[in-house]
């Protein structure tokens, strides 16, 4: 019965917090591709 209980808390957590990963997913993503521009621009420049 404990284990239950806690594992719905731990869902309930997980499901409350699902909109701040996926902004901090997508903030990560953001970064990553402009350095991937920026890396591609000062390795290829003519």
């Amino acid at each position: 019965m404990m284990v239950a209980a806690s594992e719905t808390t731990i869902v309930d957590k997980l499901k409350a917090s699902t909109r701040q990963i996926e902004m901090a997913g997508g903030v990560v993503m953001i970064i990553v591709g402009i350095y991937l521009v920026y890396y591609y621009l000062s390795t290829n420049v003519l």
